[in-house]
């Protein structure tokens, strides 16, 4: 297992995202980011087990996305006070 922390310069590069989520098998991020994935559909190759989704309300419309764009990828909200989500 590794962690890895992705520059900012990156961040908004689609190629160098696809290329880092590839072997990447938990993802947390706020459900904005999370929607640009998979809207720009760089998760497609990814070995995805897990999603984090957290910072920002989670909205149906994104959690209907996740389920039909990736098969048997858990999706965890952690939305809400920090101490009830911790």
């Amino acid at each position: 297992s590794q962690l890895i922390l992705c520059r900012s310069e990156f961040i908004k590069s689609s190629h160098h995202i696809q290329k880092l989520l590839k072997d990447t098998e938990t993802l947390l991020c706020v459900p904005s980011y999370y929607r640009f994935l998979q809207e720009e559909e760089l998760l497609s190759d990814s070995k995805l087990v897990n999603v984090i989704l957290a910072g920002e309300n989670l909205d149906q419309s994104l959690v209907k996305l996740h389920f039909d764009k990736t098969k048997n990828v858990n999706l965890f909200n952690e939305y809400g006070p920090t101490e009830g989500t911790v």
